[in-house]
């Protein structure tokens, strides 16, 4: 058979760029059925407090939704005006203001001084985030090649 025809058996080497994918490429069926399993086991006993709640309305659900997914808004605003914002600082600031949210209304305090636990967790976010991502600032590629040139 020429190259290319319909059939003929392809050498995985000629396709793949990346070796490190037939790893992926050979996992086993059953593998994104055992992951869903155990990410399952670990956030089931973070759900019944949830459900067990009984002054929960669809109101309330619906305000928890947001309080959660809210949390991303600084990492994207943040990342696109702020130049020494890193992925630490947004990391840790979605995970603490996420946590900061849900803690608040979790025990019952949906508004704290008539400021909404989300925005709450918001705030926190963002400090959070300029906090970390300024401890842990990296110099720049630009900032290294200044002080190349510049004479000393």
């Amino acid at each position: 058979m020429a190259g290319g025809e319909v059939g003929e058996e392809v050498p995985a080497a000629s396709y793949l760029k990346n070796p490190e994918a037939m790893a992926l490429r050979e996992a086993s069926p059953g593998m994104p059925l055992v992951a869903s399993r155990v990410v399952l086991t670990l956030l089931a006993p973070l759900a019944i407090p949830i459900v067990i709640e009984p002054r929960a309305t669809i109101w309330r659900w619906t305000e928890i939704g947001f309080e959660g997914p809210i949390q991303v808004l600084p990492a994207i605003l943040l990342s696109l005006y702020v130049p020494w914002v890193n992925a630490k600082g947004v990391l840790s600031g979605m995970v603490v203001g996420a946590v900061v949210a849900l803690t608040l209304s979790l025990f019952g305090y949906t508004t704290v001084q008539g400021i909404h636990a989300g925005m709450i967790g918001l705030v926190v976010n963002v400090v959070t985030c300029l906090a970390v991502s300024r401890v842990t600032v990296k110099e720049s590629g630009v900032g290294y090649a200044r002080s190349l040139i510049t004479p000393t």
